[in-house]
């Protein structure tokens, strides 16, 4: 026993070989438990891969351990949480995935906090900007780097022209290849184009003049995409990645100009640049963060029109006369950082009444001016200088406002941070020591929440929810770190928690990217693809369902308790938050909705992308299905589910193009055989890569007509399958392959004789390791 304890002592005084032992758990943990793959099948049944039991128990036995010798909370939580996983994991997925995915922003917190006791020091008593040149340059070009490369690779995996987006990356098309916005010829010859809809399907405005087809969106955003939209996808990304850093900049230096800490500033635009709803946003081709970084700087020059009179009102001017420009519903916040602008600057007390009174006559000027130029290019191009009826929207549906706040179509779903904002601006109001110009971030809310939300289009359409509000986002968050520092410790560590929960978010669905497609506006859907998160909960109402308070005001009202009574005893607030957690709870579970994703099984097509990322060929397989009966693998699995070929027919026949509609010419295809043959190869599926092991693959289809075909599948250069199609009746072909991982998959057809074609009913593809095969008794289909 005195040698067991003098171990211990040794362990405790030597911290550098403790926080190894710990980086080594947690590196294990994070690959290890990747490999607890819960394969979701179909009817509600699965299959556990878990690792060896020996390493389960070794894992168990080192996190217990350092939970005993860990003195630092944010180390103690996050062990904690590794080890709970663990254990609920075997027993229950959908206890262990929720514990994984809500706490694990905790452990950020609490390490956070600590941080911030370590760093805090009082603001500056005189608002100056305290970053150095050099400091600015890093923080841009720093930024601006990053979010060119995530734009980029977000596009490649998740796609482009989703919800409005289309539109102004057509406009930008138009302006640079016609010099107009009619984008009536760029609709039309888009391959998409369905000429039986009507023009207000594809955002037309039927106010346009003279047969012109002109966009609902304004063109501001594609006047500046408009020189690089064709070229690389790296140069559009670029230029977006420039205006997200720019927001974010300013976001920081406003943050100090109100009197924030270095620390705190820096963590607030962190939590805002890396959550999931400025990821998102920066990534596509949309007007919210263009019109938030315009926002944000029209703020900051108000603030400064102290040191800096003159240029301050030119610039301020020039990014309010330009939001409208970017959207039209921008326009009440433009009039209403005019008017804050204004009144600031009346009662800015150093300058004299005279000089003052003219530059701010000037100033008004210039915005008037910049308006009416606005509203002269309006009616140009529509009847009546409006794209759609405004009138007809406004307060059209006044219980959107509450929507917007509290459901799961609003902004707290995926930026709870949004409450301790919105809360610590309100405390402003009471507060003593009120950071300057506080109330400039509260009438930018004022003015775009009163408009934008209260409408029958609250939601924003096909989009991450609480789009509305993503414009006046960064002012307000410069405002909450401003004052960060005056609030409790347990507000603090909320404020922590909220923000890095959305970072989390981001970090979870970055390596499934290409499993939601272009869904951006849904990334709920984690839980359907990731193998790590089983069934989410989540807190909030469906508002074409039900309407409800409860969630959201307990949240709320829990950041305004712990603004309130700074002096909280922790167990209170424990207690407080664990109410709050119970509710939420209560309400989730027994929400008519019940989250709408959550009861339904997971699609062949996202089990399909979940088992070519899964580790299971090394686990030990534990079959938890109760009807061990041969089932069909494509009803589990099917990369194409759902999916026909395109085109869904090859023919032989001159159809005087290369492709009508869905059908394929095969004389109009140059000679394209790999060996020179005098072979037309029609291709049947976009080519896609694989990894390396064995798969199965399937068609159906029917040969018509006096020919014959032959179709093959290859890999890169080599030849996987190939057999030739004789009989007139329909046809399945069902194979298992081996694939190697080096090349794109191709599916290729080609047909000879006198007249004649092939349809193509459906493709079938998964991956279809032999032992998953045995285990979950699936087959092919005959």
């Amino acid at each position: 026993m005195p040698s067991l304890l003098h171990n211990l002592n040794f362990f405790r005084k030597h911290k550098l070989f403790l926080t190894g032992v710990t980086g080594l758990y947690w590196l294990w943990t994070l690959t290890g438990l990747g490999l607890w793959t819960l394969l979701p099948g179909m009817q509600g049944h699965a299959i556990l891969a878990l690792p060896h039991p020996l390493l389960f128990g070794c894992h168990l036995l080192c996190g217990i351990l350092l939970l005993w010798f860990q003195k630092h909370p944010p180390l103690r939580a996050l062990t904690a949480l590794c080890v709970g996983y663990a254990l609920l994991y075997p027993f229950s997925s959908v206890l262990a995935s929720n514990l994984l995915f809500y706490l694990s922003p905790l452990c950020g917190a609490l390490a956070l906090h600590h941080l911030s006791k370590k760093y805090e020091a009082y603001p500056l008593t005189t608002p100056q900007v305290p970053f150095s040149f050099k400091e600015q340059s890093i923080w841009f070009i720093g930024a601006a780097l990053l979010f060119t490369v995530m734009g980029v690779h977000f596009t490649r995996q998740v796609g482009e022209h989703s919800g409005d987006e289309g539109h102004y990356i057509l406009q930008a098309q138009s302006l640079h290849q016609d010099g107009d916005l009619d984008i009536k010829n760029n609709l039309k010859q888009h391959p998409a184009f369905d000429q039986s809809k009507s023009p207000e399907y594809y955002h037309i405005a039927t106010t346009s003049k003279e047969h012109n087809w002109y966009s609902w969106h304004t063109p501001g955003l594609s006047i500046l995409l408009s020189p690089v939209i064709d070229s690389s996808l790296w140069a559009r990304h670029a230029l977006l990645g420039i205006i997200s850093s720019l927001g974010l900049l300013g976001t920081l230096l406003l943050a100090m100009q109100m009197g924030a800490t270095r620390f705190y500033a820096r963590a607030g635009v962190c939590m805002l640049g890396g959550s999931i709803f400025w990821v998102v946003y920066s990534c596509r081709t949309l007007p919210e963060i263009t019109g938030a970084t315009l926002a944000v700087w029209a703020c900051l020059f108000t603030l400064t029109q102290g040191r800096k009179p003159w240029s301050s009102g030119i610039l301020t001017a020039l990014c309010i006369v330009s939001l409208p420009w970017i959207q039209t519903r921008f326009i009440p916040l433009a009039v209403m950082a005019m008017g804050a602008y204004g009144l600031y600057g009346l009662l800015n007390k150093p300058e004299r009444w005279i000089p003052k009174l003219f530059r701010l006559a000037l100033f008004t000027l210039l915005c008037l001016g910049g308006f009416a130029a606005f509203m002269l290019f309006q009616h140009s191009r529509y009847q009546g200088g409006s794209a759609y009826p405004v009138e007809d929207l406004l307060f059209s549906l006044p219980m959107g406002l509450w929507h917007t706040l509290g459901s799961n179509r609003g902004i707290l779903i995926y930026f709870p941070l949004f409450a301790s904002a919105v809360m610590a601006g309100a405390s402003c109001c009471w507060m003593r020591n009120k950071s300057p110009g506080f109330w400039i971030p509260l009438l930018y809310l004022c003015s775009i929440f009163f408009t934008s939300c209260a409408t029958k289009w609250f939601t924003g359409g096909s989009c991450l929810p609480g789009r509305f509000l993503a414009v006046i986002l960064p002012v307000l968050i410069a405002l909450l770190v401003a004052n960060l520092h005056k609030f409790s410790s347990h507000f603090k560590l909320l404020t922590y928690y909220t923000g890095l929960w959305s970072v989390a978010f981001t970090l979870w669905m970055w390596p499934y990217l290409s499993s939601f497609q272009k869904s951006f506006s849904t990334p709920y859907r984690l839980d359907l693809v990731h193998p790590m998160l089983n069934k989410l909960i989540t807190f909030y109402y469906d508002p074409y369902l039900q309407a409800t308070l409860f969630p959201a005001v307990l949240l709320y009202l829990l950041c305004l308790l712990f603004i309130l009574c700074p002096k909280l005893p922790s167990k209170w607030a424990i207690a407080s938050s664990v109410v709050v957690v119970i509710g939420y709870l209560f309400t989730a579970t027994n929400s008519p909705e019940n989250f709408r994703h959550g009861n339904q099984a997971p699609s062949p097509t996202q089990v399909a992308a979940l088992l070519q990322k899964s580790s299971y060929t090394r686990s030990l397989l534990w079959d938890k299905r109760k009807d061990p009966a041969p089932s069909d693998l494509f009803r589990f699995s099917d990369r194409f589910a759902g999916r026909k070929a395109y085109p869904s027919r090859v023919t032989l026949k001159d159809l005087g193009t290369r492709q009508q509609n869905q059908t394929l010419s095969l004389p109009h295809i140059d000679i394209n055989d790999w060996e020179q043959r005098d072979y037309r190869w029609a291709t049947l599926l976009s080519p896609f890569k694989v990894p390396p092991g064995q798969m199965a693959f399937a068609i159906q289809g029917q040969l018509n007509g006096n020919c014959r075909g032959e179709l093959v599948l290859r890999e890169g250069n080599q030849t996987l399958l190939s057999f030739p199609i004789t009989s007139h009746a329909p046809f399945h072909k069902s194979a298992l392959i081996q694939t190697q991982g080096d090349g794109d998959i191709y599916l290729l057809l080609r047909l000879e004789g006198e007249d004649g074609n092939m349809d193509i009913e459906q493709i079938h593809w998964s991956p279809a390791p032999a032992p998953l095969l045995q285990k979950l008794h699936l087959q092919l289909p005959l």
